[in-house]
């Protein structure tokens, strides 16, 4: 994927908002070597104590190692802090990059928000 250093940052790329316990971060685009550092950023803003993080990556069209990598540092902070990630995610494309890098597990994807906020 080529991209501008000039490329979205963090307002057009992470939406964040309550729902009932949690925090949704709601993913847009592409989650790569560009926007990575601006979404790991966010992420750990958020990932104070206790905090129950879900990650929504529906919007995301595109994720490679380097979205991985952030949302692996963030779910190791969160559980640091005795909190709970989650991953919300139907994309089969990502779903098979955490299969592969067998991060899937960690993530423990839900389908829906709904789904994520019952588990």
């Amino acid at each position: 994927m080529s991209r501008s250093p000039d490329g979205p940052g963090p307002g057009r790329t992470v939406r964040t908002y309550r729902l009932q316990q949690a925090t949704v971060i709601e993913l847009h685009g592409e989650i790569d070597v560009w926007t990575a550092p601006a979404v790991r950023a966010h992420l750990q803003h958020l990932t104070g104590p206790g905090a129950v993080l879900l990650v929504d990556l529906r919007p995301v069209t595109f994720c490679d190692c380097s979205g991985l990598d952030a949302l692996l540092d963030a779910h190791q902070q969160t559980v640091l802090r005795r909190g709970r990630l989650q991953v919300v995610c139907a994309d089969v494309r990502i779903l098979n990059l955490m299969r592969t890098t067998r991060t899937r597990s960690l993530f423990h994807p839900a389908a829906t928000l709904a789904e994520a906020l019952a588990g």
